[in-house]
């Protein structure tokens, strides 16, 4: 485009010159002035990149966007203050407005979260439901709670490494625990020898922590695969301590009931708390009878 717009151009400077004797030279440069401006536009213009407008851009929903939402249940191990942020989080990322927030506040309420908000009347605002939730549900225990709480919580067997990692995350959420006691608990949660649970120490920070319980979780899947007809892992060493004692446990259990001594009758076979003799007192073992005097009395 630009090129033939130059050669029409260039014809009117062939006409010009062409009658540079009946023209006054002012008027020449003048013109040719003219011409050079209109060609740096036109130029410009060619180099100026217009929109794409046929960009593939992916529609969002709003299902979609309530799918990212965190459900809040009203449950203890959830933090009612860490929800709300998530959440306006979310709905910032999408510039939506406090209706919006408020329609998908209430549609992720569930169990006693949903109940209790039905229960109450004009809630037609998010500053309500957020005031609400939290007066209901904000709650924040002490250091001391928090540290019992965690140091209580064990891997179960229906749960992977990592999701028992992120929610032992979730319960340090309710109060200020430093990273080095949630990664201690951690392990200690976790039903293992010490020796094997050796890879999991020594991490700087929580990212490192969690690369190495995948590390530690695809060693544990081997060794069970390895092992077929072992007990699970971490427990066998429970058992074979434990083993030899129950297995001996009937056969000493006669030997060691004979060699009990009541003290308060002398006989063997019982003890003092349950002896048919107590009733009579003290007894004598000097005179072998039972009466208001000790031996050294007798």
């Amino acid at each position: 485009m630009v090129t033939s717009k130059l050669a029409l151009t260039w014809q009117a400077c062939t006409l010009v010159m062409s009658n540079l004797s009946q023209v006054h030279y002012c008027h020449v440069k003048f013109v040719a002035s003219l011409l050079q401006t209109k060609i740096a536009i036109w130029v410009s213009e060619e180099s100026v990149q217009l929109p794409v407008h046929n960009v593939y851009q992916p529609s969002i929903s709003f299902d979609d966007i309530e799918s990212i939402i965190m459900p809040l249940d009203g449950d203890s191990h959830q933090s009612i203050e860490k929800w709300i942020e998530l959440l306006e989080d979310v709905v910032n990322m999408f510039n939506l407005s406090d209706l919006h927030k408020l329609v998908f506040g209430k549609r992720s309420l569930r169990s006693k979260a949903k109940l209790y908000i039905q229960s109450e009347t004009s809630v037609n605002s998010w500053e309500k439901l957020n005031d609400l939730l939290l007066s209901e549900f904000g709650y924040s225990c002490n250091s001391a709670e928090l540290h019992e709480v965690l140091s209580e919580r064990k891997l179960k067997d229906d749960e992977s490494l990592e999701e028992y990692f992120l929610k032992m995350k979730q319960l340090r959420n309710r109060g200020n625990v430093e990273d080095t006691a949630l990664m201690h608990y951690v392990i200690n949660g976790i039903p293992d020898s010490v020796i094997r649970k050796s890879i999991l120490y020594g991490c700087q920070d929580l990212s490192e922590f969690k690369q190495k319980l995948r590390v530690y979780e695809k060693i544990r899947s081997d060794y069970d695969k390895a092992k077929p007809n072992k007990p699970k892992f971490g427990n066998e060493t429970k058992d074979r301590i434990k083993g030899p004692k129950i297995e001996n446990k009937d056969k000493f259990k006669d030997t060691k009931l004979n060699n009990i001594r009541c003290f308060n009758c002398g006989a063997l076979g019982h003890k003092s708390s349950i002896c048919e003799n107590k009733i009579k007192g003290i007894k004598c073992f000097k005179c072998n009878k039972f009466g208001d005097h000790f031996t050294k009395d007798c």
